[in-house]
């Protein structure tokens, strides 16, 4: 079972839309791509295990909604503050455009009727022998 991120138009995808979530989400993808990572693995694993000689191979994908009272609602925010020195590095954004934003999508998300997906899952399994 691998669990990836995938930039596509449903994932992290919040509503209602809002700016500083945006600026938080193409921090988190970039920093991410700076340093290497995958971020199109999600979509092409089912070939690449079937490519590997796996037989009968399975693939399923998931994608999980997010809502205001959830206790994931801090996710994004939360996750890019880790990221904070790889963002800054990276010049993705200042110290006091992060902070800003930070705080906006903070807001935001903790607004009634405020919900986003996480990112997509996928899960592949298939036989050696």
């Amino acid at each position: 079972t691998v669990a990836l991120q995938e930039p596509d138009g449903s994932t992290l995808a919040c509503d209602p839309p809002h700016p500083a979530w945006d600026r938080l989400k193409a921090a988190f993808l970039g920093a991410f791509e700076g340093v290497g990572a995958d971020l199109e693995l999600a979509r092409r694993l089912y070939g690449l295990v079937h490519a590997a000689g796996f037989r009968d191979v399975q693939y399923r994908t998931a994608l999980l909604g997010v809502r205001s009272l959830d206790p994931m609602v801090d996710y994004l925010p939360a996750t890019v503050e880790s990221l904070r020195g790889t963002i800054l590095t990276l010049g993705l954004l200042g110290e006091a455009e992060l902070n800003d934003a930070l705080a906006a999508c903070r807001r935001h998300l903790a607004q009634p009727g405020t919900s986003f997906t996480m990112y997509t899952l996928a899960q592949v399994w298939g036989r050696t022998a």
